[in-house]
């Protein structure tokens, strides 16, 4: 069985049903539907918030936190080197300035403490971590830090849903928590995304912003703000509410999986995986991911044991490069850095993403034996890879 065989989204007739249902309803968009309102309720009670707003994609998302007043303008926000590339384009579109910080070398999520502000730089006023791979955050330590030093937070979980920290749904933290609905999501509508509020006084503001500056239900075109249009559509809500019918189940299934890849691929020499955080905590379980670790492992190698892993159908990419090494970075970075004062400044970054690689979350839902398989076909390549350099 080739792993890329293995179906994602899983789908059936419940999904046809409810978008033909919006579609013969004739009110595809939310401010005359039912369904993103109810996704948004199924949601909150999955990730334990009181508040939530179904909003076109993740990266709109991050967008409309930015937008509520989490920065603004001119203001730095700290965010991990690691990160898929929406972290850094919101913050540049919203005028902010990205200061890049390095990731811890176990979690691969922002290290701790947070960063001083330069006596240069900009002011900082947020922060925001990225729940890498599903991986906590430790969101008690970040918060305190947050808190101390007056910092916004806005936690970027396109990773999640299903990510808790000593018992606790990432919205009972200070700030706001974004989600993704991407196709290869963890709870895919092709596209969408949400943001979970902490308190209602940013939420009643956000739901003035997705509303291109009007209050919902507001029929004399009384713009109040300068805003955009973030709203979900029908379709999308109508897609999510069957898809969370099938969450639980599946975050189950791949929580056992994850258990026993992770065991097995932690034997193998030359590979340190992504650590599991040491707190109380539960993973998402979106990414299984693990560097090569052996004396002179290198970009070249991590590449050639990713093709010859794609070659036989496993769903695996490298991991993102740094935000620094992207092109887009400069078009507005961080004022005053260089591209080796970057390097220096974030050095697990740098190893990671030249060493890193990621499996997709579908390996999870494969047979058992498939994935005792897939440890041997990393094992081989791996050994292949190494004999290669020698």
């Amino acid at each position: 069985m080739r792993f890329d065989a293995v179906a994602w989204p899983r789908f059936d007739e419940r999904e046809v049903a409810a978008v033909a249902a919006v579609v013969r309803s004739g009110k595809w968009w939310r401010n005359e539907g039912q369904w993103v309102g109810r996704f948004e309720e199924r949601f909150g009670e999955l990730e334990g918030a009181a508040h939530v707003i179904g909003v076109t994609n993740g990266t709109q998302a991050l967008e409309l936190a930015l937008l509520a007043g989490a920065a603004g303008p001119g203001e730095g926000v700290i965010l991990p080197a690691l990160t898929f590339y929406s972290t850094l384009s919101s913050v540049q579109r919203h005028g902010a300035v990205p200061v890049v910080a390095d990731v811890d070398a176990e979690s691969w999520n922002l290290a701790l403490p947070l960063p001083p502000d330069r006596a240069d730089g900009p002011p900082v006023t947020a922060v925001m971590p990225v729940h890498f791979g599903g991986m906590p955050v430790d969101m008690d330590r970040l918060a305190s830090d947050a808190r101390a030093r007056g910092l916004a937070v806005v936690q970027d979980a396109a990773h999640g849903p299903g990510i808790k920290v000593r018992g606790r749904a990432l919205a009972a933290f200070d700030g706001v928590v974004c989600y993704s609905f991407q196709h290869a999501k963890l709870l895919p509508g092709g596209e969408g995304g949400a943001v979970a509020f902490h308190d209602e006084e940013t939420f009643r503001r956000s739901l003035l912003l997705q509303n291109c500056g009007r209050m919902p239900g507001d029929n004399r075109y009384l713009h109040e703000v300068v805003s955009s249009n973030f709203r979900m559509p029908e379709l999308t809500g109508a897609l999510l509410c069957c898809q969370l019918d099938r969450f639980r189940p599946l975050a189950g299934e791949r929580a056992k999986s994850a258990q026993f890849l992770r065991e097995r691929l932690a034997e193998i020499e030359g590979l340190t995986l992504q650590r599991v955080p040491d707190f109380d905590c539960e993973v998402s379980n979106y990414l299984i991911q693990a560097r090569l670790s052996y004396p002179g492992a290198d970009a070249n190698a991590r590449d050639r044991l990713v093709q010859s892993l794609q070659r036989c159908g496993v769903p695996v990419n490298r991991v993102y490069p740094p935000l620094f090494e992207l092109e887009a970075y400069w078009r507005a970075p961080e004022p005053g850095v260089s591209p080796e004062e970057l390097r220096q400044r974030c050095p697990n970054a740098v190893e990671i993403g030249a060493t890193g690689f990621s499996l997709h979350h579908r390996v999870l839902l494969s047979p058992f034996d498939d994935q005792v398989r897939l440890v041997g076909l990393v094992e081989e390549a791996l050994r292949s890879v190494r004999r290669a350099g020698t």
